[in-house]
């Protein structure tokens, strides 16, 4: 039995996608917070529980050939960039790791094919999500949550964040401070600031958007024509209202304060416009060489019918089935108005409806084939029965969550459906996150 406080001895074996790397102490397995594969190392046992233990680096006393030095102040601290302290050699074989791991969990014989990446390894982001707080000197601060923890740290520059995130958030700070305005706490639900939220167009224009603990945003229209005004590229600034005591970051209204709210964004040679309350995807780059694959996969023809659920703004359908037939569904009603308008944009020839995912497909007729980019929680037992039940020949299915795309594949496959592989894509590079597309043809 491991000894909280004990020193141990350890060869790390393996890295998990919360960066922890994995070893083995006595047969019980140990989390060691920062640990790289190889990496010969002098741990503390911090946290002993019934089927594992978690520990932290007292001493590295033989670094493995798999680490580097990660090029942040905050990475110890910061809970975004899990695998900063790896080789980009290292971090591709462990995404393809993570998806051959949840096949075989679920009990699946799926070949994985090489992961792609985009060339852009930082600075790839083109959205931004920062709590804001007081630091200990009563100042305003943007920044991230600590690791596993909802304590911000100050993080305003950020290796995955565009270069001009960091003057326009402090910007707004300063902006906050000089207003007299209090930061949202948490544990007894008052104070007015809780995030900041920042997004860039293709062309580098940003858009903010600031929640707040409040239903009107007086308080707010002076000091944000102030910031409006020192940045040309900034071109607009919400309001965006969220009084529930929740850890959900956003609610669902907003208000413009100043300027207009309308980014564009480029993929796969096509224009996406979208506003605050729209998904699309964070990285351009890689979400061009997804879709291609996607559409590569699918080679749908122009007389199919394609039914493009969790649609957001159109993107996945007008990139990947182009030519064909779309009808898509989104429960968010801005996102609908947004894949309407890009679709006239992009010559796609497309019907899409504010509904529910599931009771838009229960309601729809037969489809040729469904597009499918649900969240992570992946698809619901509903909608599941629902595609077994209507049989469409091809689905083609992209994962946020490799685990929860090998629990539905396992009941997809089980008689219906059958497939020759799945295609790992990197996404969010530094993080231990990892997308997959794969494309299901009815036996």
């Amino acid at each position: 039995m491991l000894v909280k406080n004990e020193l141990y001895r350890v060869t790390i074996e393996d890295v998990n996608d919360l960066g922890y790397g994995v070893c083995r102490i006595d047969s019980q397995v140990v989390f060691v917070a920062l640990g790289v594969t190889g990496d010969t190392a002098l741990v503390r046992i911090i946290k002993v529980a019934k089927t594992y233990a978690v520990a932290r680096i007292e001493e590295l006393i033989t670094p493995s050939d798999l680490r580097v030095e990660p090029a942040c102040d905050v990475f110890r601290r910061c809970g975004g960039c899990s695998l900063l302290h790896m080789t980009d050699a290292a971090e591709k074989e462990l995404k393809e790791g993570f998806v051959k791991s949840a096949l075989h969990k679920a009990g699946l014989d799926i070949p994985v094919r090489e992961l792609l990446r985009g060339k852009n390894r930082t600075h790839y982001r083109n959205k931004a999500q920062y709590p804001l707080f007081c630091d200990k000197d009563g100042h305003i601060r943007a920044g991230f949550y600590a690791r596993h923890s909802h304590a911000a740290i100050c993080a305003e520059k950020c290796l995955l964040q565009p270069e001009s995130f960091t003057e326009i958030a402090t910007a707004f700070c300063k902006a906050f401070e000089s207003a007299g305005l209090s930061c949202y706490n948490e544990e007894d639900g008052t104070g007015l600031l809780r995030h900041l939220n920042l997004r860039e167009g293709a062309d580098g224009s940003v858009t903010a958007e600031i929640v707040i603990n409040a239903t009107k945003a007086q308080k707010l229209i002076p000091l944000a024509r102030e910031v409006f005004a020192k940045f040309e590229h900034l071109k607009g600034i919400s309001a965006n209202f969220n009084t529930e005591k929740t850890n959900v970051i956003r609610g669902r209204h907003y208000e413009v304060l100043c300027g207009e709210m309308t980014l564009t964004q480029n993929l796969c040679d096509k224009e996406f416009a979208h506003g605050p309350a729209s998904f699309f995807q964070v990285n351009r780059e890689a979400a061009s060489l997804l879709f291609d694959e996607a559409r590569r996969l699918l080679n749908a023809a122009p007389t199919d019918a394609v039914c493009d659920l969790y649609c957001g703004v159109g993107a996945v359908g007008q990139c990947v089935a182009p030519d064909s037939r779309i009808h898509g569904a989104d429960v968010v009603r801005e996102a609908i108005a947004f894949a309407t308008q890009n679709a006239t944009k992009n010559g796609c020839n497309a019907a899409y409806a504010a509904m529910d995912a599931a009771d838009y497909f229960a309601a729809a007729g037969k489809f040729d084939a469904v597009l499918l980019d649900p969240p992570r929680a992946g698809l619901s037992d509903a909608m599941v029965d629902l595609l077994l039940n209507k049989k469409p020949k091809k689905i083609l299915y992209i994962s946020c969550n490799p685990a929860t795309l090998a629990r539905d594949l396992a009941r997809l496959t089980a008689k219906d459906y059958e497939t020759d592989g799945i295609t790992p894509v990197d996404l969010f590079p530094k993080t231990g996150h990892v997308e997959a597309v794969v494309l299901l043809s009815r036996k």
